[in-house]
């Protein structure tokens, strides 16, 4: 069965390099982006294709309940 992950701040320099680790490894990474996904972001565009599901909102505001029930893991990268 494939392990699911959640990586909030996913599209910045440090995020984008964990999400594709995680990629690399296998996983169905959920991210959690605040921008926009037609902003301008360099960091998402090197995120390899793959298992990566990008969830738009802010950790501050966001309603967790809409989130995926079934995740092995919480990587918090994101910044307030």
């Amino acid at each position: 069965m494939m392990k699911n992950v959640l990586v909030t701040g996913g599209n910045g320099f440090i995020g984008a390099h964990v999400v594709n680790n995680f990629v690399d490894k296998g996983y169905k990474v959920f991210v959690l982006c605040r921008r926009n996904k037609s902003d301008n972001n360099k960091f998402m565009e090197n995120v390899k294709n793959g298992n990566v599901e990008i969830l738009q909102g802010d950790i501050s505001t966001i309603d967790y309940s809409n989130f995926p029930t079934n995740l092995n893991f919480i990587v918090h990268i994101a910044g307030l």
